[in-house]
């Protein structure tokens, strides 16, 4: 192994003790062979067994009339981080210029063992008074035993498009650990989607900003995508295709497409109601409510009256709500207008689709049946023929003679023309406040 050692410490780094890292014990290894002695010494035990085997299957001994040599692969070697020494075993063959090879299975006949030597500074880190300091810019983890990157406020970890699941409303990992530091996800969710196996996954897009702190236990938080991925289908169930520019998944072997995997997260909830109307006759609501993973909801209100001989009538009303996040942005032209040209045509028309459920009845029906049943409501008895109003007479005028003047006074003029167009806003202005009155007087007896 080769260690970089610099002379002198960076600048500021000696003596701060949040910089100070434990030092790398050093060690060397050698092993000792019945007619070969290592003399380098190796950075690990199995560095040294390997250089004591290729020793040995590089020599071709002299057997006198005939040579031989050795064909050997290590198999274990000993661990020496509790002791100073072990034996290290390896196999293989050893092969004769006149006959065949024998094979081998033994142990190294000497000793594999350690020598202490001078302790050296983990990765990004330099030697200063006998000590190891984490070099500018690095900063020991946790454990204390290496340097990793100093935890800036704001640095970028990661960015890109993250995988929340199936569920619309889930959001990604908030915080994760990478490369030693701490950080927090910064972002929009969803913000895409993608169908993957045939299952409608939702994708955050955003950024893991560094939050200073360092941290130990990396995350499993995958690397941000730069671009959505495209759709796939699961190979081994379906085959790929397209209708009007969108990705469906087709049963292998048949033009079926293929029904997309549930949303674990989506619920349904019904109720129903029964009331007795005065006229005899029952009124059932049924109500039902599907919420999709997406936010998105359906609402399904059917009314259904029984009469008292027995027919029936119904209506059902459906209110659909969109998600907060509507997939209309991902829809084609032709899934937003399928009536356009060139997406199926025009729309097919209503036709017989429409019939009236109950024989005999017809719009004029239904309609003056609701106006006789309105007509019936005590509201509506309470204030009839409260604005009929008998009149008559004419209009009076009056007269008189005065002798000191030697002439007749005659007072007509609350009869001319002009005083009837004012009494007929008069009249109008009073009509308006006896309605209302009479009006008042009609509900409260």
């Amino acid at each position: 192994m080769f260690v970089a050692i610099a002379c002198t410490p960076a600048l500021g780094q000696v003596n701060v003790p949040s910089k100070q890292v434990a030092p790398v014990p050093g060690y060397c290894y050698k092993a000792t062979l019945a007619s070969w002695t290592g003399q380098d010494c190796y950075s690990s035990a199995g560095a040294a067994v390997a250089a004591a085997v290729a020793y040995m299957n590089a020599q071709v001994y002299d057997g006198g009339s005939f040579t031989y040599w050795s064909v050997y692969t290590v198999v274990s070697i000993p661990d020496l981080s509790a002791v100073s020494s072990g034996t290290a075993r390896y196999t293989g063959q050893r092969c004769y210029s006149n006959r065949a090879c024998d094979p081998v299975d033994t142990t190294i006949s000497g000793l594999v063992g350690k020598t202490k030597v001078a302790d050296s500074c983990p990765a990004n880190a330099e030697m200063g008074g006998g000590t190891c300091w984490c070099s500018a810019g690095f900063q020991p983890d946790g454990t204390g035993t290496a340097c990793v990157p100093q935890c800036q406020v704001g640095n970028v970890l990661s960015s890109g498009y993250y995988d929340i699941g199936t569920n619309a409303q889930a959001t990604p990992l908030l915080w994760q650990c990478k490369n030693g530091c701490g950080a927090n996800f910064d972002g929009e969710s969803p913000a895409g989607s993608a169908m993957v196996d045939n299952t409608k996954h939702w994708y955050a897009k955003g950024q893991y900003l560094g939050n200073g702190i360092p941290c130990t236990t990396p995350s499993n938080a995958p690397e941000g995508l730069q671009v959505l991925p495209a759709d796939s289908c699961d190979p081994a169930k379906y085959d790929k295709g397209t209708f009007n520019g969108k990705t469906i998944c087709t049963l292998k072997g048949t033009n079926t497409p293929a029904t997309p995997a549930p949303s674990a997260s989506s619920s349904s909830s019904s109720n129903s109601t029964t009331t007795n109307n005065s006229d005899g006759s029952t009124t059932t609501k049924e109500t039902s409510t599907t919420t999709a993973a997406n936010g998105s909801s359906t609402t399904t209100t059917t009314t259904t009256t029984t009469n008292p001989d027995g027919s029936k009538s119904s209506n059902t009303v459906v209110v659909t709500t969109p998600s907060p996040t509507s997939d209309d942005d991902e829809k084609t032209a032709c899934e937003k207008n399928p009536s356009d040209k060139g997406c199926g045509g025009s729309a097919a028309t209503i036709g017989s689709s429409w019939t009236s459920k109950t024989a005999g009845k017809s719009f004029s029906s239904v309609v003056s049946g609701f106006v006789g049943k309105v007509g019936g409501t005590p509201l509506v008895t309470a204030t009839r023929g409260f604005f009929t109003v008998s009149t008559g007479g004419s209009c009076p005028t009056w007269s008189t003679s005065v002798p000191y003047l030697n002439m007749s006074l005659d007072f007509t003029a609350f009869c001319s023309s002009t005083a009837m167009a004012a009494y007929l806003v008069v009249r109008a202005v009073l009509l308006v406040l006896a309605s209302w009155l009479a009006f008042r007087i009609a509900l409260d007896n």
